[in-house]
């Protein structure tokens, strides 16, 4: 990163539904309520053990698809710090634009590898068996 410092991060997949009745309203309230409540929680547990540590917390959270505030923050930062060492004529905001929109692809990806993964692996374990991995 352009400052130096080091991060760790902690990558959730949540969703807003919930059989408890408060949880569920609460996360109805407004887009985004799932992530933040999420973000919230992993920042209780890790970011104080990190900032001894020396390290920057990210918890980098995805709702059903949709990232978290943080997550997309975070990635902002690391995109433009990419964007800042293209040399060229190209327009920074379009350089930023393209660098943060294959950053989600990435991560899309690679939450549904793992999403597939693990429901396979639960397959084979109902049926008795060594899952696949």
């Amino acid at each position: 990163m352009p400052s130096g410092e080091s991060y760790l991060e902690d990558v959730s997949v949540t969703h807003p539904m919930s059989v408890e009745a408060a949880r569920l309203r609460r996360m109805s309230n407004y887009a985004g309520a799932a992530a933040r409540d999420m973000e919230m929680m992993k920042d209780r547990k890790y970011k104080a053990i990190c900032k001894e540590m020396g390290l920057e917390f990210v918890p980098l959270v995805f709702v059903s698809g949709r990232p978290g505030k943080k997550t997309v923050e975070f990635l902002s930062v690391v995109a433009n710090h990419a964007a800042s060492r293209v040399r060229g004529g190209e327009d920074f905001a379009a350089v930023q634009g393209r660098i943060m929109q294959q950053y989600f692809k990435i991560l899309s990806c690679t939450l549904q590898r793992f999403v597939a993964a693990n429901v396979l692996s639960s397959i084979h374990l109902r049926r008795g068996r060594r899952g696949p991995f």
